[in-house]
């Protein structure tokens, strides 16, 4: 795998985006919870030590990355589209639709009161994940990730911060 593409980081650093700005309360409920089941069922990659707090109910979400060999988000990601209505942009969307998911069968993965998700997801009788390194010995391993298109993301058009808030 190259670099992944970097997607769902909120406003720490500042410089990325604010996720009030991504709040869609219109968004249909049936593509709304295709994204979440898509971000919730790919592979953790990128561990790290500290948990991620969701930016708007301060629960916390995670402490890895996940990946489906193109985009690299945080595990939390799924919470945000979820319990908080953000859409994630078009073009992201538009790949989850064409994506074939082999775990979509699987059952749904279960995630502790830290946010992570149980490990033993999604059990050995469903195959390989969405896209598995070339190195499988490790648990989570390292994919690099590039923020340039995330970074450039400003939010839904025409989005009334002041009526989300």
């Amino acid at each position: 795998m190259g670099t992944a593409i970097l997607i769902g980081y909120w406003r720490y650093p500042e410089e990325f985006p604010d996720p009030v700005r991504f709040i869609d309360p219109t968004w249909a409920s049936s593509e709304r919870r295709l994204v979440a089941d898509f971000l919730e069922r790919c592979t953790s990659v990128n561990q790290y030590r500290g948990l991620s707090v969701c930016r708007f109910c301060a629960r916390f979400n995670g402490s890895a990355e996940m990946t489906d060999g193109v985009y690299c988000w945080p595990e939390g990601l799924a919470h945000y589209v979820k319990r908080h209505l953000v859409r994630l942009p078009a073009e992201f969307v538009r790949h989850v639709h064409r994506a074939q998911n082999p775990l979509d069968k699987a059952p749904r993965p279960s995630f502790d009161e830290r946010g992570q998700r149980d490990p033993s997801w999604p059990g050995s009788e469903f195959g390989p994940p969405i896209w598995q390194p070339e190195d499988s010995a490790d648990r989570y391993p390292h994919v690099e990730v590039d923020a340039t298109w995330w970074l450039s993301q400003q939010g839904l058009p025409d989005t009334d911060v002041e009526s989300c808030t």
